[in-house]
C-alpha cells in the first residue's frame, strides 16, 4: 500500500513491506450509493459526510491533552486496531519502535497533508415485501406476453427472423474465435452450453449446431476424440418451446448424415425461466451465448424517463453476468449481440415507428389514449460504453471483444438477395418486427389493431430511416469468467 512508504531501518525487512497490502479501502459517498444502488434491496434516506481532524476528537473529549499527548493517544489508539495484522507481517518486536515513529510525525503530517477523518453516515430502510411482490407481479406480467409469435404462420418469428440470422452470421468469427479458445484450454469430454432467449425457429438450433461443428473441427486439428455437446435452450415460459420439440428429430437426422460418427453426441434440452435469475447449478457451463434480447428489460419504467430505464439495464445486466458467474466454470466463456446504440437517451430505435404509429391511431379515435399513456416497452438500447461499464463494475468478468456492427434497417434483407423492391423490403421489416412486437403489443391495445398499426409502419418506415439516418446498432461481446 503507498501508506506504508517507510523503508530502510534495520527492524522491517524490505520483502516484508513489499509484500504486505493493508485490507482497507475508503470510499467515496459517490461510490457507497452506487453499490446501494445497483444492489437494490434497500431505499437510502439519508447520507452525510462529517469531516474531523486527526485529533479533533481528543480535543472534544476535553481531557486536557497538548500537541504531544494528543499524538500518543492517536498512536495508542491506532495501534490497537492495527496492530495485530501488522504483528503478524512486521514481528511484535516491531511494534514498539514503528508507533514511537508514528507518534512523533502524525499531527505534522496531518497539517502538512491537511488530512481528515472522513466520516459517511448512511441511513437504510430494506424495501418492504410489498414493493419486491409488486416488482415481481410487474416481472411476472411482462414475462407472460415478451415472447415472439410461435407457429409456423405468416406472422411467426419462426419465418420471420431473417435479421437475426444475418446478424448472427456476421458475429460468427467471435464465436469461433472464443469456442476454439475455450476448448484449447479446457479441453471438456462434454461441453455444455446454453442459449439464452433462444426463442423458436431456424436460429435456435443453429447456434448449437455452429458450435458442434467449431469443436468438432477443432478436436479434429489436436488429434482428439471429438467432444460431446450438451445445449440448453431456455427462454420465458411463454416461448413457443413446442415447435422446438417437434423440430429435434430432424435436426438429429441432418447431423448424423452430415457429419456422421467424425462428430461428438449432441444432447439438448429446454429450460424455462428468465435469465435474471439463476438457471443452471454452480460451475456447470462452460458457455453462454445470447443474442438479441438482453435489451429486454426485466420490468418497464415511467415513460420519457431514460435515467430510470438506464438505471434498470445496469440492474438487469448486473444480475445477468452475477447469475453466469456462479453458473460458469472458471475460465467459462459467453459471446452476447445485443441491439444497442450510439447515444441511449436517442436511439433512433424502429420501435419510434411503432409509437409514432400508435400515437396516429390515438389521435384518430382507435386506440384510447390511456392505453397509450399507460404502456411502456421494457426494452433499452445501451451504448457500448454503459455495457462496458456495467461488465467492469460487476468485476466477474474479462471482457476480450467488445465490438460495434451498424447496419441500415433493411440491409439484411438486401444481403439476402431475395429480389425484393422498396416496398417489398418494408413489407418485409413490418412482418419481421411484428413477429417479435406483437405478443406484447396486443396485449395492450387488442389483437384488432395490429392489422392497422403494422400497415401504418409499413408505409412509413423506410422513409423515416433515410430522413432521421436510422441505423441498427448491433453490439457484440465476447467475456472470460475470472479464476
Amino acid at each position: 500500500m503507498d501508506i506504508f512508504t517507510y523503508r530502510g531501518f534495520p527492524l522491517c525487512e524490505s520483502e516484508k513491506l513489499d509484500n504486505f497490502n493493508l485490507p482497507n479501502y475508503a470510499p467515496t459517498s459517490e461510490e457507497v450509493k452506487k453499490v446501494i444502488e445497483v444492489e437494490g434491496s434497500f431505499t437510502l434516506h439519508k447520507f452525510e459526510v462529517f469531516k474531523m481532524d486527526w485529533d479533533s476528537y481528543i480535543k472534544k473529549a476535553n481531557i486536557g491533552l497538548g500537541r504531544q499527548g494528543r499524538a500518543t493517544v492517536i498512536a495508542t489508539d491506532i495501534r490497537a486496531m492495527g496492530e495485530p495484522i501488522l504483528s503478524s507481517q512486521f514481528g511484535e518486536e516491531a511494534m514498539d519502535d514503528l508507533f514511537q515513529r508514528f507518534k512523533a510525525v502524525v499531527l505534522d503530517h496531518m497539517e502538512a497533508e491537511k488530512c481528515e477523518h472522513i466520516n459517511l453516515v448512511i441511513s437504510l430502510t430494506k424495501k418492504g415485501t410489498y414493493t419486491i411482490q409488486k416488482n415481481r407481479r410487474k416481472m411476472v406480467e411482462i414475462e407472460k406476453v415478451l415472447h415472439m409469435n410461435g407457429g409456423d404462420g405468416n406472422t411467426s418469428y419462426a419465418i420471420n427472423s431473417l435479421l437475426q440470422r444475418t446478424v448472427a452470421s456476421m458475429v460468427k468469427p467471435i464465436l469461433e474465435e472464443g469456442i476454439e479458445q475455450l476448448y484449447i484450454t479446457l479441453l471438456p469430454e462434454c461441453l455444455k452450453m446454453a442459449d439464452l432467449g433462444c426463442s423458436t425457429g431456424f436460429n435456435t438450433l443453429s447456434v448449437v449446431s455452429d458450435v458442434l461443428e467449431i469443436i468438432g473441427t477443432k478436436s479434429k486439428m489436436l488429434n482428439l476424440p471429438p467432444p460431446s455437446l450438451q445445449a440448453f435452450l431456455n427462454d420465458l415460459p411463454g416461448n413457443d418451446f413446442n415447435t422446438i420439440f417437434r423440430s429435434l428429430p430432424s435436426f438429429y437426422t441432418k447431423l448424423e448424415n452430415e457429419k456422421g460418427s467424425s462428430f461428438g453426441h449432441c444432447f439438448i434440452t429446454t429450460v424455462a425461466g428468465s435469465f435474471y435469475v439463476r438457471l443452471f447449478p454452480s460451475n456447470s457451463l462452460h458457455f453462454v451465448h445470447s443474442s438479441y434480447v438482453l435489451m429486454w428489460l426485466s420490468m418497464t419504467s415511467p415513460p420519457a424517463v431514460v435515467d430510470a430505464y438506464l438505471k434498470q439495464f445496469e440492474k438487469d445486466f448486473t444480475m445477468f453476468l452475477k447469475c453466469r458467474a456462479e453458473e460458469l466454470v472458471p475460465g467459462g466463456r459467453m459471446v452476447l449481440t445485443i441491439l444497442g446504440s450510439i447515444k441511449s437517451d436517442d436511439p433512433l430505435s424502429i420501435w419510434e415507428v411503432v409509437g409514432l404509429k400508435l400515437n396516429d391511431m390515438v389521435l384518430e379515435g382507435l386506440i384510447e389514449s390511456e392505453k397509450l399513456d399507460n404502456f411502456n416497452l421494457p426494452w433499452f438500447a445501451p451504448t457500448s460504453e454503459e455495457v462496458k461499464k456495467v461488465i467492469e463494475v460487476e468485476g466477474s468478468f474479462t471482457l476480450h471483444k467488445c465490438e460495434v456492427f451498424k447496419m441500415d434497417w433493411d440491409s439484411y434483407i438486401k444481403k439476402a438477395n431475395i429480389g425484393l423492391e422498396r416496398q417489398g423490403r418494408a413489407a418485409k421489416i413490418a412482418t419481421d418486427l411484428r413477429a417479435v412486437g406483437e405478443p406484447i403489443l396486443s396485449s395492450q391495445f387488442g389483437e384488432e389493431a395490429m392489422d392497422d398499426l403494422f400497415q401504418r409502419f409499413k408505409a412509413v418506415v423506410l422513409d423515416h430511416m433515410e430522413a432521421e439516418k436510422c441505423e441498427h446498432i448491433n453490439l457484440v461481446i465476447s467475456l472470460t469468467k475470472k479464476g
